[in-house]
């Protein structure tokens, strides 16, 4: 059974053909093996992707799983798949279009058996190795960026650079006002912030995002922080980025305070170490994925799993 029908298949192929390099032969004995068609691996890479199987029950006398991945990773890693990808989409904006007033972004665990450097131990699946794989799809599930991180990785870290990958491509233009659909993962940090302006605690977010705005109206808090410290401002300002302490200087400037009369809260290394070096009054680690004591040893004075632990008084 094909993995796609022909009139599917062909044209996808003769665009990557397209996109191929001309390869060199340069054997110092002017032969070798004869190498595999990339037509044929090129079928058997989309058979894996269609049908989610692993690689050697894919492979067959024609083309080994090693072959595959090989092919595979030659091809990543001349950005022939993003090529491809970039022209799959505006192909589709052009002749159908995509809804970009609402979209959604989620994440999903998958096994990870064989590892690798953006596995972690799942926590749905006995401590194996496995990965989160967070999605941005339109109105009508078209896929427009995806993000891959360790399995252990909370969804909210996630979100800006899931809509940063999805900014990056030229047919994804997302209005100024677009819904951005979320889960639960996120409730407790808008708890928080709600919990804060309440009691007349003046607030503030820093970013290195430039996509900030977005983030903000998917939460429903965009009306919430007084300031706004994002990568827009901080190319503007020349700020340097995390874990300098300058966006965070920047922020407490902005609000009328010191930072040692401020506070941090940080989910990444990167940040408690500008916390820490900035001399703020107090930081917090927030280790959704992160070993505590790793922000601890960073210059956290207070870590929690999750900002539900925190109460204010």
């Amino acid at each position: 059974m094909p993995a796609l029908q022909p009139y599917i298949i062909e044209p996808i192929w003769e665009q990557f053909e397209a996109l191929l390099p001309v390869r060199e032969i340069d054997h110092p004995l002017g032969c070798h093996r004869p190498r595999i068609p990339d037509r044929v691996v090129f079928e058997k890479l989309v058979a894996v992707l269609v049908f989610g199987c692993a690689y050697w029950r894919i492979a067959d006398e024609r083309c080994s799983a090693t072959t595959m991945r090989r092919r595979r990773d030659e091809w990543v890693e001349a950005g022939l798949m993003d090529s491809l990808e970039e022209i799959a989409l505006e192909s589709y904006e052009r002749m159908i279009g995509l809804e970009l007033s609402d979209v959604s972004v989620d994440g999903c665990i998958t096994k990870a058996p064989c590892g690798g450097n953006k596995s972690g131990t799942s926590p749905v699946d006995r401590g194996k190795r496995g990965i989160k794989r967070s999605t941005m799809v339109d109105a009508n599930g078209i896929p427009l960026a995806v993000v891959a991180a360790g399995a252990n990785r909370h969804d909210s870290p996630l979100l800006s650079p899931t809509l940063d990958a999805a900014d990056g491509k030229a047919a994804v233009e997302l209005p100024e006002y677009a819904g951005v659909h979320l889960d639960r993962a996120y409730d407790s940090t808008v708890a928080l912030v709600q919990e804060l302006r309440t009691r007349g605690r003046r607030v503030a977010v820093v970013t290195s995002s430039k996509n900030c705005d977005a983030v903000l109206q998917a939460a429903g808090i965009q009306t919430i922080f007084e300031v706004r410290v994002d990568g827009n401002v901080a190319a503007a300002k020349k700020l340097a980025g995390k874990p300098s302490s300058d966006t965070y200087e920047e922020a407490t400037r902005m609000l009328g305070t010191l930072p040692e009369q401020a506070v941090v809260i940080e989910d990444a290394i990167s940040g408690v170490q500008a916390g820490r070096t900035g001399g703020f009054g107090l930081v917090i680690g927030v280790a959704r994925s992160d070993d505590p004591e790793v922000l601890r040893q960073n210059g956290a004075d207070i870590v929690v799993r999750d900002l539900a632990e925190l109460s204010l008084v």
